[in-house]
């Protein structure tokens, strides 16, 4: 009986075909669905005429055994039936006697896909990589071939031809697919076939411990330094002249640990001359201090104000020279470097990101650049996009989901996901000092820089510095010269206490009010009142600043007061005059 019903399921699946629209619908096109459509139709055309043939064959068979049926079984030889029933009972049987269907052992039960494991072949490798993509919907050729094990034991790189981009969604279906790690699939593209990437499987992590920062022996800021630690267990090299660097990670990121290892690499170096600000007055860059040459820490516009214009100076003077072909950056004297940690405080003042975004665009070529540390990567801390795709290295931490939505859209696509990096804790480091370093490689690098404590910096600080470079005469002057010589003191003044008023309440345009500049003004030793202000700014000015202005610091609340860009404009004119060559003098005596 079990060979009878197989038999006639059998005929009912060749006549009616009941797989081949769900082998349609897989094969369903988006961008050509008339494709799928007309498939379907001729499908049921030949469903149609299949009812029909079948019909036709039932009515001639019962009108043949109507009519002939009765000759046809008396004219049959008993022999002949018993031979029939011999056959087909013994056939029936035969095809209906259970089948014991061996499944795979290593296949995951309930339909859901096997995945990788470390000890599969390139062959099963491959297998899985195609279903899937099959699963995924991305039209994909993996080869054999193009698949080699890692030595390290933590996976595989895999060559392939890829036609469908590769989106966040189906980046994680792939990885949930293949079931690897969080994060544990790159893609990197090849510039000489654009079908071609390269796809990397961490399906083994590496990085769980941190390792200690070695003790370094002098040497060149222009030579390679290992910095980290990468995914396959060897060393992160980085080239640290004329580079800019940003780095973003938020709060147990480990964004302090990898400030300490650059700072610790710069300072083992004898020919680069290091500066630092933080507006904040965190202790992390106060624990390199003494290797510093100069410095800004906690709210001293000032002074961050004139390292940033020593910096820019000093970019002009080597351009100059460079263009000249007098100077040579990769040879000829130590490079100089401008750290600065917290940056979005120093991007909310639009008088100093001036000055960071002048070095970044033009510094690399005349030695100087910088390093920049952050919290976020968003423009509201950073002031503008121009240094994202400025800087020669990103380094992106732990960050939110949110965050990580900011970064730029192909690197997301890649592979580079550090929201799914883990928050230290007070008893855990978990994945601080993960991170994605990006533009150094063809491939964004998943490395763990090394740990470094504020103690061990502090020493490390105190034992360079006197090894610290010596700069020469020309080179002093040019840092140390002093842009507002024969600037009145007052109008300095009042700058510095309207840069400092409107940084600390987020004012755009600076701007402040005579009854706020008093007080500060009088900590600087000027004994002015409220009603001599406008006159003493208008000698000092020599009548360029000649009224007060509508501040209009909130509404209800106008008072009058000064403007940045006044000043600016004052101080500059006075500055060029002061400067310009006369041109009314004859010369000596007997000249034409």
């Amino acid at each position: 009986m079990r060979g009878v019903g197989i038999t006639v399921r059998g005929l009912w699946r060749a006549l009616w075909q009941p797989d081949t629209v769900d082998d349609i619908n897989a094969m369903v096109d988006a961008n050509v669905p008339d494709k799928a459509h007309r498939a379907r139709m001729k499908l049921r055309r030949d469903r149609r005429n299949a009812i029909a043939f079948c019909l036709i064959v039932v009515a001639a068979a019962y009108f043949a055994v109507k009519y002939w049926g009765a000759e046809l079984w008396l004219a049959t030889p008993s022999w002949v039936l018993v031979t029939i029933v011999a056959i087909t009972v013994p056939l029936l049987t035969f095809v209906g006697r259970p089948q014991r269907e061996d499944r795979d052992e290593t296949e995951a039960p309930h339909g859901m896909p096997r995945g990788l494991a470390l000890s599969d072949s390139a062959r099963g490798v491959a297998r899985t990589l195609s279903e899937a993509f099959v699963n995924s919907k991305i039209r994909a050729e993996v080869s054999e071939g193009g698949i080699r094990a890692e030595p390290g034991g933590w996976g595989w790189t895999v060559t392939l031809q890829l036609l469908d981009g590769i989106t966040e969604p189906k980046l994680e279906a792939l990885e949930r697919h293949l079931n690897t790690p969080a994060g544990g699939l790159v893609f990197s593209r090849v510039p000489q076939a654009a079908r071609v990437m390269v796809l990397r499987i961490v399906m083994k992590d590496l990085l769980t411990d941190p390792i200690d920062a070695p003790e370094r022996a002098f040497g060149s800021v222009r030579d390679h330094v290992a910095i980290a630690t990468r995914f396959d267990g060897g060393r992160l090299s980085l080239e640290l002249f004329a580079r800019h660097v940003l780095i973003i990670g938020r709060t147990g990121s480990g964004k302090s640990g990898v400030l300490h290892g650059f700072l610790d690499a710069l300072t083992a170096d004898q020919d680069v001359d290091i500066v630092g600000i933080d507006l904040s007055d965190g202790p992390d860059l106060k624990s390199w201090k003494a290797s510093m040459r100069d410095h800004a820490f906690g709210p001293n516009i000032d002074k961050a104000e004139k390292i940033l214009a020593a910096a820019v100076r000093l970019v002009r003077h080597n351009t100059a020279n460079l263009g000249s072909r007098n100077f040579a950056p990769a040879v000829d004297g130590p490079g100089h470097v401008v750290v600065i940690d917290e940056y979005g405080m120093v991007a909310a003042i639009d008088t100093l990101r001036v000055l960071v975004e002048f070095i970044v665009t033009y510094g690399a070529k005349a030695g100087v650049w910088v390093v920049l540390a952050n919290q976020r990567a968003v423009n509201d801390m950073m002031g503008t996009s121009r240094l994202a795709s400025q800087v020669h290295i990103k380094v992106f931490l732990g960050m939110s989901a949110e965050d990580a939505q900011g970064l730029p859209k192909h690197l997301r696509e890649l592979g580079v996901r550090p929201h799914l990096f883990r928050q230290a804790t007070q008893t855990s480091p978990h994945d601080a000092g993960k991170a994605f370093v990006v533009d150094v490689e063809t491939i964004p690098i998943l490395v763990r820089f090394y740990r470094l404590g504020r103690l061990a910096a502090v020493r490390r600080a105190s034992e360079r510095a006197p090894y610290r470079p010596h700069l020469d005469a020309a080179r002093t002057e040019i840092l140390d010269a002093d842009e507002h010589d024969g600037t009145a003191a007052l109008l300095l003044a009042v700058r510095s206490a309207i840069l400092a008023i409107s940084s600390s309440e987020g004012r755009r345009p600076e701007r402040a009010s005579g009854e706020e500049l008093l007080p500060r003004l009088r900590q600087r030793g000027f004994a002015v009142d409220k009603k001599n202000l406008l006159g003493e700014l208008r000698s000092a000015s020599r009548g360029l600043i000649d009224r007060s202005r509508d501040t209009n610091l909130a509404p209800g609340k106008n008072p009058k007061g000064f403007y940045l860009e006044d000043l600016d404009h004052a101080i500059a004119a006075i500055e060029q005059e002061a400067t310009r060559a006369p041109t009314d003098n004859p010369g000596p005596p007997g000249a034409r």
